[in-house]
């Protein structure tokens, strides 16, 4: 007789069966609480219009900064009204906000900070923006890449909105392509571009990594004291009469039938967008140094191609000024390579101030006549603020003779002068300061692109929604945007060359100042012009002058 099996596989399938549906349920019920427990962005008045401006409760200083650029556009622009009254609230809890309007232009353009942190994250508020009637005609985010990817990812998903949907504006984003590690983009094998995540929406504000790595090229082969190879010139900084002047022909002439440059690049492991970065740079240097055929150009192709040393440092963790153990081999390496005195290699640090301030001590203590041998690039992760507002604390440059071009998206030394128009009581840019003023200036071109299209001058109508705004921003003339929304390159971009003084010079001038720091703007039409020059001491910093 046959025997009935035990109900085991019954039991475990009915098992299995209630806690799928017990687990089905308990998200159903986050779900609706994490509904039901949504932020409350604030209300918009009939006809005006809101920008959402999200970013994190600490980045206050950013905030004030932004504010900044926006009340400064009262400078520019005759009859506007920038409302700051309500921008720093006494309550972190509150939403600070600022209302600009230009009477008698009907409605009001409101940015709005809008908080993330522990329980409300950058979806939460899409979210609630999202169901709010009308929603934000845009969203201004991107502090970094990694956030700009977030960001735009989540507004990609958000689909369903009130009115049209909101553009994205990227302000300090500068990564070209998403790698596939970055996040679950694009087709495997592809890279898309930033602006691809958000396709038709996106507007960048500031340039790319390529266009940084392009523009600090292009300048080195402009500067005759720190072109690399042998036909540069490091005892006359002062040789020339603009950025290109002078004996721009013995450059020429030194590197026929010459070595190609030696290139040491650094990418941290931790860091995947300094190997971005870092690419970029060995790309654009090897390009232009060894494989130029730009008849206009100075700087000839020599027999040889460039010697390019990678250095992958496995983390950037470390202390003030003693490298880590990775940074360590990377310097032994470099120090191994490095060509013979007489000369210039370059050295890519594509980082922030901490690693580049190890790495170049660590190379200045090993090599003899550093200063001489090894021009530093990198471009927008260190600002001007570390070696010039707060050289005292995070910049030692007595010890770091090496010189250092460095990128930056506006003119850091922007500050008023008897020139200037009588600016807002308390918005001053004052030299005094010693505050850079790059990203100021950037917020305050944003902020004057949006009220001409948004606000412009009586008689005119403006933009009415997000879908007008993005046609009116890549139809504007002069164009600022390319086809995809990044910023056009080759006029705008801005330079900085910090030049330490000698030790030698140091001894025979006491007076003399530790540094100089030249900003260089590239213009379409006249190449690198000299905006300004700062001198940098210790012990403080003297308004800068012109060199003779």
């Amino acid at each position: 007789m046959r025997r009935f099996r035990r109900p085991d596989y019954l039991l475990t399938v009915v098992v299995c069966a209630c806690v799928v549906v017990a687990m089905l349920f308990a998200a159903s019920q986050i779900a609706l609480r994490r509904r039901q427990a949504l932020p409350e962005p604030v209300s918009v008045p009939g006809g005006d219009w809101e920008i959402a401006w999200i970013n994190t409760p600490t980045a206050s200083d950013t905030w004030d900064e932004f504010v900044t650029g926006l009340k400064r556009a009262e400078m520019q622009v005759p009859g506007l009204v920038v409302d700051t009254s309500e921008a720093f609230p006494e309550h972190t809890t509150s939403v600070p906000r600022v209302a600009i309007s230009r009477p008698p232009q009907q409605g009001k353009l409101h940015f709005r900070w809008y908080k993330t942190g522990t329980g409300v994250s950058t979806a939460d508020w899409l979210a609630a923006l999202a169901q709010r009637d009308p929603a934000p005609i845009a969203v201004i985010g991107g502090w970094s890449s990694d956030r700009a990817i977030e960001l735009a990812s989540i507004l990609n998903r958000q689909v369903e909105w009130h009115g049209d949907r909101p553009l994205l504006f990227i302000t300090a984003a500068t990564v070209d392509h998403v790698q596939s590690n970055a996040g679950s983009f694009g087709i495997p094998g592809e890279e898309p571009q930033l602006t691809d995540l958000y396709p038709g929406r996106m507007f960048r504000f500031c340039f790319t990594n390529k266009q940084m790595a392009e523009a600090v090229t292009d300048y080195l082969a402009q500067d005759p004291s720190l072109c690399p190879g042998y036909g540069s010139w490091p005892g006359f900084p002062c040789f020339w009469g603009g950025a290109a002047g002078g004996w721009p022909a013995t450059i020429g002439l030194a590197a026929l039938n010459g070595p190609g440059p030696a290139i040491f690049t650094l990418q941290w492991q931790d860091d995947p967008f300094s190997e971005d970065l870092a690419d970029y740079f060995t790309e654009a240097i090897d390009r232009r140094f060894t494989r130029c055929t730009d008849r206009n150009s100075f700087v000839r192709p020599p027999s040889a191609p460039a010697f390019v040393q990678r250095n992958r440092i496995p983390f950037s963790i470390g202390g003030f000024a003693r490298t880590n153990s990775g940074e360590a081999e990377a310097v032994r390496e470099i120090v191994r390579q490095l060509r013979p005195p007489g000369e210039r290699s370059v050295l890519i640090i594509p980082s922030v101030t901490a690693p580049m301030r190890r790495v170049l001590l660590a190379l200045s203590e090993r090599i003899p006549g550093a200063g001489r041998r090894l021009v530093a690039v990198t471009g927008d992760g260190m600002s001007v603020n570390a070696v010039y507002r707060d050289v005292e604390f995070t910049w030692p440059l007595r010890s770091i003779p090496i010189p250092l071009v460095m990128f930056s998206h506006q003119n850091p030394f922007g500050w008023d002068d008897a020139s200037s128009p009588p600016p807002p009581l308390g918005y001053v840019l004052d030299p005094l300061s010693k505050r850079g003023t790059q990203s100021i200036l950037l917020y305050n071109e944003m902020a004057l692109m949006l009220i001409e299209t948004m606000l412009p001058e009586s008689g005119e109508v403006g933009a009415k929604g997000a879908d007008e705004l993005a046609v009116r921003f890549q139809t504007r003339m002069p164009a600022v945007f390319d086809a995809s929304g990044n910023r056009l390159g080759g006029s705008g971009e801005h330079v900085l060359v910090v030049r330490p003084t000698s030790r030698q010079a140091a001894v025979a001038s006491p007076q003399r100042a530790d540094a100089t720091i030249t900003a260089f703007r590239r213009s379409a039409k006249s190449g690198w012009q000299k905006v300004k020059t700062v001198e940098v001491r210790a012990e403080g910093t003297a308004e800068g002058r012109p060199h003779p």
